[in-house]
């Protein structure tokens, strides 16, 4: 064997627990043989006549015993014998007792720890990597957007610029949209109360919302299905809000406004002063309303313009940004669908 092998502990451990069998079969052996020359030797007194016969049995058993009582000093002082002229068969026999076997578990164990070690080393540095790509990415991300909308895109002022400065899952862009200054202020009111009940949390969430409504309305304008309606008019009948916009008691109650949403309204639709960009038409609650978010900060790893997403109700998108209200565990996401993306390439955003 290799001296490799004999310093196995599990090997060893074995060879010492047949050592110890041994041991127990030596021992046990003479006496079984003592005990039966002491009942041949009582057979011999109360029988003389067979005296001859016995006496040859008895003094077969007494060599028997002595060969059996003798075999460990001969095996132990053979191996003594061979490994003194230096064969390395014997390692194996001769470490296999209890300190050397607590050795060399000692030994093995610190070299599976120093392996463990490496291996977790070697892991960290690998999600080190990964998420050092990962910013990598976000951050040429943000660079092609801030071309696209900034370098490449319209002239600062004209319709859909502006550089949304958190494209990482934030809604607190700055582009500028259509200005409908002509809302009055009952319709400014009553669409608050609806920029209200679908983000009550703060003002960046509520604009996110105002941002949406003048997204949609257009969009739609776009492809025709508004039918000439205003803002106020399509918002409060198009349904895309669920029935809430359609029960009059909800929408024409004052019990329903909100000051930090009659500003965000104000400032996104009257004054033009959008969050999201033009072609964003889709947000849902979050997480429940989308498919395969199983946790409020799921979002966290969606990457804008890249994640692709798709609600309970059909619509598919990709992800933009997402306002969450970590104390009531939920929030809204937004993202733009196809026919969005179709607008989007048309209009040039």
């Amino acid at each position: 064997m290799e001296m490799e092998v004999c310093e196995n502990p599990t090997l060893l451990g074995s060879i010492a627990m047949i050592k110890v069998v041994l041991n127990i079969i030596f021992i046990a052996v003479p006496i079984i043989l003592i005990v039966i020359l002491t009942f041949k030797f009582a057979k011999l007194v109360l029988n003389p006549d067979g005296e001859k016969k016995e006496l040859g049995i008895i003094v077969k058993k007494i060599i028997y015993a002595s060969v059996v009582f003798l075999i460990p000093f001969i095996v132990n002082l053979a191996f003594s014998l061979i490994g003194m002229v230096g064969v390395e068969e014997t390692e194996c026999w001769t470490r296999a007792n209890r300190a050397d076997i607590d050795k060399y578990t000692a030994i093995r164990n610190a070299k599976e720890e120093e392996i463990r070690v490496k291996r977790e080393e070697e892991e960290k540095k690998a999600r080190e990597e990964q998420e050092r790509i990962a910013q990598l990415r976000l951050q040429k991300l943000k660079e092609n957007l801030y071309r696209r909308i900034k370098g490449d895109g319209s002239p600062s002022g004209e319709i859909g610029s502006g550089y949304n400065d958190d494209v990482s899952g934030g809604c607190k862009g700055h582009y500028v949209g259509t200005k409908y200054d002509s809302l009055t202020d009952d319709e400014i009111t009553h669409l608050a109360r609806i920029v209200y009940k679908e983000y009550s949390t703060d003002i960046d969430g509520m604009k996110a919302v105002a941002s949406h409504m003048a997204n949609l309305y257009e969009i739609r304008k776009y492809y025709g299905y508004t039918k000439g309606r205003n803002i106020h008019d399509y918002i409060t009948t198009c349904g895309w809000y669920g029935k809430w916009p359609l029960v009059s008691s909800r929408i024409y109650n004052p019990k329903n406004d909100n000051e930090k949403a009659k500003q965000a309204v104000i400032d996104v639709l009257v004054n033009g002063n959008r969050t999201l960009p033009l072609y964003i038409d889709e947000y849902d609650w979050f997480p429940n309303d989308i498919v395969g978010a199983r946790s409020l900060f799921e979002y966290q790893n969606y990457t804008p313009g890249v994640t692709q997403l798709a609600n309970v109700y059909g619509a598919t998108g990709t992800y933009y940004c997402a306002t969450i209200d970590a104390n009531v565990r939920d929030g809204n996401i937004f993202f733009y669908t196809p026919t969005a993306a179709k607008y989007k390439a048309a209009k040039g955003y």
